[in-house]
């Protein structure tokens, strides 16, 4: 694009030179056309023909006109053929004609110069009208091209942003995430503390109540051995009706009840034990009242063998369903303490879920 700005530069330089030359030209041209008249009047004087005569007129008026280049070509014919085939030379015409072509030639000369700069100047008209739409679109295709890298970068730029976000969104989570984990794991620390600590406060309890069923199995156990020593001084060595010496309203266990409906004072524990399937409530020497025990696992054996362990000394509230897996207690049964057993005199109540 410089190279033609400047061609096209050089072009008008050259042309207003140009026409400057030619001009200077015309103007010599004119400084001539007295020594034509003077060649005019001494040719008429010397009897030179008309038709050469009427040729340096022609002459005359070329230069004292505003001539075509079509002009100076003709008068350029003219005048050599004036100079090297007339008999004119005698009036002097050789050096005047000499001057006047000379001037003519250098005329055509600038002229053909001006003529071949013009077709250039056209024919860098047509390439530099060719060549910026050339030079346009690329420059449109590059300038596309470089928006498109720009909105690309962006986009990058934006992207990595937002990554970098959900990246430190991700990192608080997990961290988040840690501490509470952490939490949990210490509260399930703390309570596997406190069940540790509730079983063995457990433990300990259910020691100090073996320890203190014991001793009440010593106790009744001593009672029974000082009864039975005492009747064994009556004459009439009789079995005496068996008479229980329990505390009054203390609790005992009771083992499986007989067919009939009753307990052996035997099977009485002061602890409760594998087959310990109803409690014993004393509430006076020969009267307690009963029920079934707490134990689920117990409850469960004696769902599984109900004719033997519930049907006799109980009353059911509702259906019995073996598919049962727990016992209720409505209300509680009542024994009477006959000899060497615990004779059920009302069925306890329950109900199963």
């Amino acid at each position: 694009m410089r190279y033609i700005i400047v061609t096209l530069v050089f072009i008008l330089t050259f042309n207003s030179n140009t026409y400057c030359q030619i001009e200077s030209c015309h103007v010599n041209g004119l400084d001539y056309c007295e020594e034509l008249d003077d060649l005019i009047a001494r040719c008429k004087q010397g009897g030179a023909s008309e038709h050469d005569v009427n040729e340096l007129q022609n002459f005359q008026t070329f230069f004292e006109g505003n001539p075509k280049t079509s002009d100076y070509e003709r008068m350029k014919a003219i005048g050599e053929n004036l100079l090297y085939n007339s008999h004119l030379n005698r009036f002097g015409l050789d050096s005047t004609l000499k001057k006047s072509l000379k001037i003519i030639n250098d005329t055509l000369n600038i002229v053909g110069v001006s003529q071949q700069v013009k077709k250039n100047k056209t024919s860098l008209k047509r390439q530099s009208n060719m060549k910026i739409p050339e030079l346009i679109l690329p420059g449109v295709i590059l300038l596309i091209l470089s928006l498109l890298i720009a909105y690309s970068r962006y986009q990058v730029y934006k992207l990595e942003n937002e990554k970098e976000s959900l990246e430190d969104e991700l990192k608080n989570y997990r961290e988040s995430d840690r501490k509470k984990n952490q939490k949990i794991e210490d509260f399930n620390k703390s309570e596997r503390n406190l069940e540790l600590e509730n079983r063995e406060l457990k433990g300990k309890i259910t020691s100090f109540k073996n320890q203190i069923d014991e001793l009440k199995l010593k106790s009744y156990k001593t009672q029974v051995t000082t009864r039975e020593e005492k009747s064994s001084f009556s004459s009439s060595r009789e079995a005496q009706p068996y008479t229980s010496t329990f505390p009054k309203y203390e609790t005992y266990y009771l083992s499986a009840p007989n067919e009939d409906g009753s307990f052996k004072v035997k099977s009485v524990s002061a602890a409760q034990t594998y087959h310990s399937y109803y409690k014993l409530i004393k509430i006076s020497e020969r009267k307690a009242e009963f029920e079934v025990t707490n134990d689920k696992n117990l409850q469960l054996k004696a769902i599984d063998s109900y004719d033997r362990l519930i049907a006799p000394v109980c009353e059911n509230d509702n259906m019995f369903d073996s598919n049962k897996t727990e016992i209720k207690q409505i209300t509680r049964g009542e024994l009477e303490l006959q000899g060497d057993i615990w004779k059920v005199t009302k069925k306890c109540k329950i109900r199963y879920i």
